[in-house]
């Protein structure tokens, strides 16, 4: 959706819904490599959603011209933003140092079957999660490790089977434009620019301690997707 006004106010928004699947990815803020595909005898193990892949995107930007004193000396005041939501990035539970199918690349934990809320353990062999206060990408780690077991040979585990924090954003600023008197070709701006307005915090869950070697942090946060609100001040002279 886009709409433009005769008196240089704008609107623009925009949703995209979208899957993607293959056999191995990496998020674009990842320095890693790409995915690497444990078992290349059966590579349909590693299928599942990419790491990139983001149900929902909503995105949105506008600028309007405030109305007060239009045409005068203190008029050319303009507020801008930007918006951003985005839904949570996959991610997988891994096994720590153990290599059931290739020397070279551990795979994922493979689940028991027992949901996230269920405390207990179908085959009483996971171990227990301590020390998990902090950020956490599970509400309840402990009862969520045992939804996890470690993974047979001949097996790669369940890739990206959990989702993340989603992503939420807003930027704004203020200008005001002079023009200077020697000429109307000279003008200068004024900005104030601040990002994160909310100050929120989203954290990211390829930066997540989710292992069975791992107990002690199980699920904790690591990264964030967030930067802290920032301002910033600016001239700029056109001519």
């Amino acid at each position: 959706m886009r709409k433009q006004f005769s008196n240089g106010d704008q609107i623009h928004f925009n949703y995209t819904w979208g899957k993607s699947i293959d056999l191995g990815s990496r998020p674009e803020s990842s320095t890693a490599s790409n995915g690497t595909i444990i078992n290349s005898w059966n590579r349909s193990q590693f299928r599942a959603v990419s790491d990139f892949d983001s149900r929902h995107q909503f995105n949105g930007n506008a600028v309007y011209n405030l109305p007060f004193a239009r045409g005068k000396q203190y008029g050319g005041w303009q507020l801008g933003g930007l918006f951003r939501l985005q839904s949570g990035l996959p991610t997988s539970a891994g096994i720590g140092r153990n290599y059931p199918t290739n020397w070279n690349a551990t795979g994922y934990a493979t689940p028991t079957g027992m949901p996230f809320a269920d405390g207990t353990n179908k085959n009483g062999a996971a171990p227990v999660a301590t020390g998990t206060s902090g950020p956490n990408i599970f509400q309840n780690p402990v009862a969520a490790l045992s939804s996890w077991d470690f993974t047979l040979p001949g097996q790669t585990g369940s890739r990206n089977t959990i989702r993340g924090d989603g992503n939420f954003n807003i930027d704004t600023n203020v200008t005001k434009s002079f023009t200077m008197p020697w000429s109307e070709n000279h003008k200068a701006m004024v900005r104030w620019d601040v990002f994160n307005v909310t100050n929120s915090t989203r954290f990211d869950p390829f930066f997540t301690s989710i292992s069975l070697g791992t107990t002690g942090s199980f699920g904790k946060y690591t990264d964030t997707f967030t930067l802290p609100r920032v301002m910033q001040f600016s001239v700029r002279y056109n001519f």
